[in-house]
């Protein structure tokens, strides 16, 4: 989840769509695998990024970036929406009064599958499971990135098996949300925090396993 949120969900925010990201001008269009639905949700009970209204005032509500597959949403302020011909999603977040808002994510939550983690494993002939994934970077106007796997195991056969040395997985966010082929019933409840022009605010990552068919993997299996 903390790969969606940092590879493929900035360039959804409104100031990044606003200088070009690779999902500015595509409302509509298919842009992920038909089995991702995925929405940014500031009122997830208990969740480190909600809150009642954004820094700016507007009130907080889910916002549906992608439905099935299809790009629906933008995150915006007052001031990126107002460009973009919208009203705010709500989204208009800053770290102190003497800071500007920023369109900032708050939960990002994927919807959950109809697979088991068990089933997801046992279809994988050769792969790695990525327990944590986090710091790396991410270029917004091209959705390229780079992550460290730092906790992560090989799979072989269907299997779980032998740990592998902190590697990196390097790829673009495009390419991830089209590649994703399954996705597990489990849902997990994460949490971090999230950086932009020197501000930093608490984030929420809320989702269920699932796979990517494919990505440049780095390492070395120990």
């Amino acid at each position: 989840m903390v790969l969606l949120h940092e590879a493929c969900c900035h360039p959804l925010e409104g100031d990044e769509v606003l200088r070009g990201s690779v999902y500015a001008g595509r409302m509509g269009e298919t842009i992920a695998s038909p089995l991702v639905t995925l929405r940014d949700d500031p009122t997830v009970p208990g969740a480190v990024g909600s809150y009642l209204y954004d820094d700016e005032g507007v009130r907080a509500a889910p916002t549906t970036l992608i439905e099935n597959g299809v790009l629906t949403g933008w995150l915006t302020d007052q001031e990126s929406a107002a460009r973009l011909g919208l009203e705010s999603s709500g989204n208009g977040r800053c770290t102190t009064a003497l800071q500007p808002p920023q369109p900032r994510m708050t939960n990002t939550c994927l919807a959950a599958g109809a697979s088991t983690v068990d089933e997801i494993i046992a279809s994988t002939e050769y792969g790695i499971y990525a327990e944590h994934v986090g710091g790396g970077e991410v270029i917004e106007s091209t959705g390229e990135f780079t992550f460290r796997v730092t906790n992560g195991h090989l799979i072989e056969n269907g299997r779980v098996t032998d740990p592998i040395e902190e590697t990196t997985i390097t790829g673009t966010g495009t390419q991830v949300l089209r590649d994703i082929d399954a996705i597990a019933d489990d849902t997990t409840v994460g949490a971090a925090k999230c950086g932009k022009f020197g501000q930093w605010v608490t984030v929420g990552v809320v989702g269920p396993t699932l796979r990517v068919g494919s990505l440049l993997v780095g390492g070395t299996h120990r």
